[in-house]
């Protein structure tokens, strides 16, 4: 139980760290697709 736990924990904390990671990426890759295609 404590394990399946310490491993959920671990599986949020490197979805948050991916997100914050993905997000500039993604909102960069946005601005550029619409310069590119105005």
């Amino acid at each position: 139980m404590d394990a399946g736990a310490r491993d959920d924990a671990h599986q949020i904390d490197w979805h948050s760290f991916a997100m914050v990671l993905t997000m500039p990426m993604a909102i960069a890759a946005v601005s550029f697709g619409c310069q590119f295609f105005l």
